[in-house]
């Protein structure tokens, strides 16, 4: 490998000595690149990108293990979390006590009959310590359900909420069904009653007038005998 250096003309630099070109190569490698001696022929300047691949392919891997190890684990952000949730808690506590002791001063004064301009102060410490409550409370809320567990838990329940609607309407469905057939079957209970009936109208004519005429043929005989023994026996 041929090289050209900059200081090679006051007899600075020697790349023939090989911690030369090993710094040549770190320098490379962490694409610094001083310019105080750079390859002149094809191979070295293979031998130089490669260099230069090689060198950012390992500041790549150094920089991810040293992003992995300063990330927290999952006990960590467990155990990192719990402490936001304790200290939010702790901050809402306070301004919530904070809430109550105005309200109770302002009722002091209010029931005192005070000045005018001490109740003006505690209105706008109160409105104060509301707002911050109310800041420490969505903090809390934030910090008990992450934003894309909540949109999960609302997409899971509207879409639990569909398919209670859906069963439900496939179920009033049904039930409109059956209905109709039930209504459709009473109507032909009815047709079959009112057939049975006007069947049963008949058939009682039918033996009425049966029995009329048994009757009438009983009498008949019965006066004809009545004629027969009066004729043996007058």
């Amino acid at each position: 490998m041929k090289f050209n250096t900059l200081a090679a003309a006051d007899g600075g630099f020697d790349f023939s000595y090989v911690p030369n070109v090993i710094w040549l190569m770190i320098i490379t490698m962490t694409t610094v690149g001083f310019g105080d001696g750079f390859p002149q022929t094809h191979m070295g300047r293979v031998i130089g990108v490669f260099g230069c691949i090689i060198g950012m392919a390992l500041v790549s891997l150094l920089v991810v293990s040293l992003t992995q190890s300063s990330e927290f684990t999952a006990a960590e952000e467990k155990a990192f979390n719990l402490l936001k949730i304790l200290n939010s808690n702790e901050a809402a506590g306070s301004s919530a006590s904070n809430v109550v002791r105005t309200l109770l001063k302002l009722h002091h004064l209010n029931v005192t009959n005070s000045g005018f301009a001490q109740r003006f102060i505690l209105v706008v410490r109160l409105r104060q310590h509301l707002n911050t409550l109310q800041r420490d409370m969505k903090k809390i809320y934030s910090l008990h359900l992450p934003l894309d567990d909540m949109t999960q838990n609302v997409r899971t329940t509207v879409c639990n909420e569909i398919r209670t609607l859906r069963e439900g309407l496939s179920m009033l469905e049904h039930i409109r069904t059956v209905t109709e057939n039930i209504s459709s079957k009473h109507a032909q209970v009815v047709a079959n009653l009112e057939a049975t009936t006007a069947v049963q109208e008949r058939l009682s004519e039918h033996l009425f007038a049966l029995g009329n005429d048994i009757a009438t043929k009983r009498d008949e005989a019965r006066l004809a005998e009545a004629l027969l023994r009066y004729q043996q026996n007058p």
